[in-house]
Formats: C-alpha cells, sequence, structure tokens
C-alpha cells in the first residue's frame, strides 16, 4: 500500500475440520488476499493488507508477542469466522465501537440491503481479544455469520462441508471485497 497504515485479516486454522468454524474464514481470506495482490499489482492500494493464518488465542498472542514493532502500524483490522452458514451477518465491533473498520463494515451491511446483526465487544470470543487487549488497543472486529457458540454445529462433527454453503461464501468475499476497496471513501463518507 502507498500508506504505512496496515489493515490485519486474521483468521484460524486451529480446527481444519470444523468448515465454518475454520475453513471458511481461511477460504475468504485467501482469495481476498489475491484479489488485492491483483489489485495492487494494476494500481496501489492505499494501505498495505496483512494476512494473518494461525491457531486460535495462542497464535495471536504469539504475533503480538513477536511483532510489537509492526502491530504499531495496524490501523484497522478484522478477524473472519463463521462465515460460510446460511446465517445473515453478525458483526463484533471493536473494543471502543466507533473505530473506522467499525464504520466501514456498519455501512457496506447497511447499504447491501441484507438483514445482518451488529454485537458489541466483549472479552469473549476469537482474537478480537488479543488484538485489542490494554497492551495493544489495535481497533479489530469480528465479521462472522452464525454467531460461534450460538449454533449447534458449533465446535462438532456437524460443521461440515454440508453446512458451509458456497454462496454463503462467495457473498462474504464480496462484502469483504467491498470493504476493500471503498475502504478509504467509507471513512471519508462516515467522518462527516
Amino acid at each position: 500500500g502507498s500508506s504505512a497504515q496496515e489493515v490485519l485479516i486474521s483468521t484460524h486454522v486451529c480446527h481444519p475440520s470444523l468448515c465454518n468454524d475454520n475453513l471458511s474464514g481461511v477460504a475468504v481470506a485467501a482469495f481476498l488476499a489475491r484479489h488485492l495482490a491483483n489489485q495492487g499489482a494494476q494500481a496501489p492500494l492505499r494501505f498495505t493488507y496483512r494476512f494473518l493464518f494461525i491457531p486460535g488465542t495462542i497464535g495471536s498472542i504469539t504475533w503480538l508477542s513477536r511483532n510489537e514493532e509492526r502491530a504499531r502500524a495496524i490501523a484497522h483490522g478484522l478477524v473472519l469466522t463463521c462465515i460460510g452458514d446460511r446465517g445473515n451477518f453478525t458483526y463484533k465491533k471493536t473494543r471502543h465501537g466507533d473505530a473506522p473498520i467499525d464504520r466501514a463494515l456498519l455501512h457496506v451491511l447497511k447499504h447491501s440491503g441484507r438483514e445482518h446483526a451488529v454485537v458489541d465487544f466483549s472479552p469473549y470470543g476469537y482474537d478480537e481479544r488479543q488484538y485489542s487487549s490494554p497492551g495493544f488497543g489495535l481497533p479489530v472486529g469480528c465479521l462472522m455469520r452464525s454467531h460461534y457458540g450460538q449454533f449447534s454445529q458449533y465446535h462438532t462433527s456437524a460443521d461440515n462441508l454440508d453446512f458451509v454453503e458456497p454462496a454463503q461464501l462467495a457473498d462474504a468475499f464480496s462484502t469483504l471485497r467491498s470493504v476493500a476497496l471503498r475502504f478509504s471513501l467509507v471513512l471519508l463518507c462516515c467522518c462527516f
């Protein structure tokens, strides 16, 4: 990117047999990374995008511990999880709840015309907790469909390929692409 600021996209890889909980975020993040790399080859992106594919909790703690200087460049971030099922999008806000990534995601979801839910930050969940911890305070939200822990297939063998829908994965990719490609415009519009 042309700016020193980074956008973090993080997804966990600690339970590879869980298709929605783990692999849906991995698949969509991989496609988004490839798309942004292609975009960046055509015209410079405003932000640098950092993609982390790490084990949940211990992965983010370890990355933060070993990359304190790099972490300071992260201005916006998202954790991707549970984004392949049939549920509507759920966005868990950053710790402060009014970060530019919050405004950007809420803008895109609002203008998508699709039903969605927004939940406030809590210290329970995925790696947004570690990134937002008081020692770092990074503005990282979490995008999911069905809220983790609140669907019967969660962390069971029923979270398999039959539970994940290709159309839902494509929709998640499209939503994230909209956020990435219009991020600067959305931030500008939301600031007024």
